[in-house]
């Protein structure tokens, strides 16, 4: 059911145009499924969920304030009865008491920090849930993951249809927590993937949504890695590169004999059966061993390391994804890619990260110099770290890998747990094709958001789309090329039903200018125009084109224009062309009905504009170009007016 949206005509910019949208102000009509409710269960399951994030966090808040006091306690009591039982003000016993205050303290710590570290899952856990309420409300373009990295003003399409930056559809399903995870989601949005690869990322998808608590889980721990997504490259270089096993080998024996073999020198020196200067010569060999080895293990450090960033946590998200049970084939397969090895990947991690703990003891020289000439700790940790690399590093490529594709994976379940009246596409392979029912643009408020049938039965179908201006001519455009990506990146769509053939889409919508590599508007136009023609010999292409030619002459557009729909239409190429040019509505004729005419038109009553943002079919009648300029004052001869008028932009008959 649609409604008519009344909007005052003003000069000034509507305060709720959204950017996705290009055209439609607020108090838009309505789409004709519900807006989202309080009442709705993914609203209701949000809002539960950071409910009891909220009482979790207040309970280990108030154990973190009796912990901190119960360290601090623990420890100056502790430090008084040594201090009072080393001067004899107290009995001996003192010292011992001191030593199980000590214990209690170092208890008391390591709880301390599992507290901490719990309060910090759940205040992850917090914003996880109040990141959905705000995609529920329509405040999502508020969040934080933008992508805009990846907003490449050059791409097919990315830029045209807002996949990237403020207000994109990036921003809206972005939940992966890894650099390479946030790359996998966006080259999904960026290329389309094969049939088969879509049906299978769908299924992962429809398994995946109703599993709030492990998306969330996952999200949680991965937030733990550091401020800011990580990059896991610095550890990747490192894992995989070829370095001598010899040192590793080395490193597995010597720490646990040379040591004690140096302490027995010592022992039998200080008893008269040996020279005691084998014990100097000893301890000398261990001191040139433990700098040669410190400087290995301070590279490692500085490999591994970097500020914010704790790759422990990558043993949590590991250990999520080995906890889960999943049923359908692709995750099942992505689960069996982790443990194929052999080895669980979050056993593997913790070790990872014990040894690169123990060598952060090297922060600490007052400690670390001793310690390490005394046991040569540098070395032991060190081969460590490289009898992992051997191990592990052929392995590590594969796991992050595997972690990549579920956090994108994730990402597309949680917009479909969002948004549970959108459908699966039927995406297969055959002649070009596009069948929408209820189509609507996703990033639109679904207050305001309209929903169209459209169809684009065959190869060379194309829509001549004509309208008034602010009518929705645009946004049919961005519509059709944003629901196609989703479908064909493996997500549901904004629609009743849609189905398609695996297509490229391609587009020429918001052509800039290129100062720096000297391109004028009109030739950077026909460099995208070139690329969509050049597309249609790889295989079918939906093409989405607003106001072509517009670099040049009207006489030259119109043949130009023509030529190129012509062009497309010949080599199987489907698509939709939004133009003022009414010139190009005889190409349904001229094509035999292969191109159709539609039209989306306006209204001013008293005043005021008001849209209904409904495609119907043949050519607009209506235009409302000079009846916007009178009214944001600039004036116009007066036959101008009676012309518009007369064309039904400004009076009422």
């Amino acid at each position: 059911m649609f409604t008519r949206a009344q909007v005052p005509f003003s000069a000034d910019a509507p305060a709720g145009l959204a950017t996705a949208s290009g055209a439609l102000f607020t108090g838009a009509p309505v789409l004709d499924s519900p807006a989202m409710t309080s009442d709705s269960h993914p609203f209701a399951e949000y809002r539960r969920r950071a409910e009891r994030c909220r009482k979790t966090l207040a309970r280990l808040e108030r154990w973190s304030l009796a912990l901190a006091n119960t360290r601090l306690t623990l420890f100056l009591l502790a430090l008084a009865l040594a201090g009072l039982g080393w001067w004899g003000k107290l009995p001996a016993t003192a010292l011992w008491a001191a030593l199980g205050l000590g214990l209690g303290f170092l208890v008391a710590a390591v709880a301390h920090d599992r507290v901490l570290s719990a309060g910090e899952r759940a205040r992850h856990r917090l914003a996880i849930n109040e990141r959905g309420l705000a995609r529920l409300e329509d405040r999502w373009a508020e969040l934080p993951q933008l992508g805009e990295a990846y907003d490449d003003p050059s791409h097919p399409y990315a830029h045209d249809l807002d996949l990237f930056g403020r207000s994109s559809l990036f921003q809206l399903l972005d939940a992966t927590t890894t650099r390479w995870g946030e790359e996998r989601l966006a080259g999904w949005l960026r290329q389309g993937a094969p049939s088969s690869e879509i049906a299978s990322r769908q299924q992962a998808v429809a398994e995946l949504a109703p599993l709030v608590e492990l998306r969330e889980e996952l999200e949680a721990e991965g937030r733990m890695l550091a401020e800011t997504k990580p990059d896991p490259a610095r550890m990747l270089a490192w894992a995989e590169s070829k370095r001598p096993a010899r040192f590793a080998r080395v490193s597995r024996w010597l720490p646990f004999a040379l040591p004690p073999l140096t302490l027995a020198l010592y022992l039998a020196g200080d008893f008269g059966l040996l020279p005691a200067r084998l014990w100097f010569a000893g301890l000398g060999a261990q001191a040139a061993i433990a700098f040669f080895a410190s400087r290995i293990a301070g590279s490692l450090y500085r490999a591994l390391s970097a500020p914010g960033e704790r790759f422990a946590a990558f043993s949590g998200v590991f250990s999520v994804v080995e906890r889960a049970r999943f049923d359908s084939k692709p995750l099942v397969e992505l689960k069996g890619r982790l443990a194929a090895s052999g080895a669980r990947p979050s056993t593997e991690m913790r070790r990872l990260v014990r040894a690169l703990s123990f060598i952060q003891l090297r922060e600490q020289p007052l400690f670390h110099i001793p310690i390490n000439v005394l046991l040569l700790w540098d070395l032991g940790w060190a081969g460590a770290l490289e009898r992992w690399r051997e191990r592990c590093g052929p392995r590590l490529r594969g796991w992050l890998d595997g972690l990549a594709d579920l956090e994108a994976l994730s990402s597309l379940a949680g917009f479909s747990f969002d948004n549970p009246s959108y459908p699966f596409p039927e995406v297969r392979d055959g002649e070009a094709r596009l069948l929408a029912e209820g189509l609507g643009h996703p990033l639109l408020p679904s207050s305001r958001r309209v929903c169209n049938d459209l169809a684009l039965p065959s190869p060379g179908a194309a829509l001549i789309v004509t309208g008034s201006n602010m009518a929705g001519k645009t946004t049919l455009l961005r519509t059709l090329g944003i629901n196609a990506v989703l479908a064909l990146a493996g997500a549901p769509v904004c629609a009743r039903k849609l189905r398609l053939s695996p297509l490229a889409v391609r587009t020429s919508m918001r052509v800039q200018d290129s100062l720096a590599r000297g391109l004028s508007y009109f030739y950077a136009e026909i460099e995208r125009l070139k690329g969509v023609l050049d597309a249609c010999d790889q295989g079918p292409v939906l093409f989405l084109l607003d106001e072509v030619m517009q670099g040049t002459n009207t006489a030259e557009r119109q043949i130009a224009s023509r030529a190129i729909v012509r062009r497309l239409l010949g080599r199987g190429a489907i698509g939709a062309i939004a133009t003022h040019d009414l010139a190009l509505t005889t190409l349904e004729q001229e094509t035999g009905g292969q191109a159709r005419n539609v039209h989306f038109t306006d209204r001013i009553e008293d005043g005021k504009m008001s849209f209904d943002y409904t495609m119907r079919p043949g050519v607009v009648a209506t235009t409302n170009a000079l009846a916007l300029l009178r009214k944001v004052g600039i004036e116009l001869p007066e036959a101008s007016g009676r012309r518009a008028e007369s064309a039904g932009c400004g009076s009422d008959e």
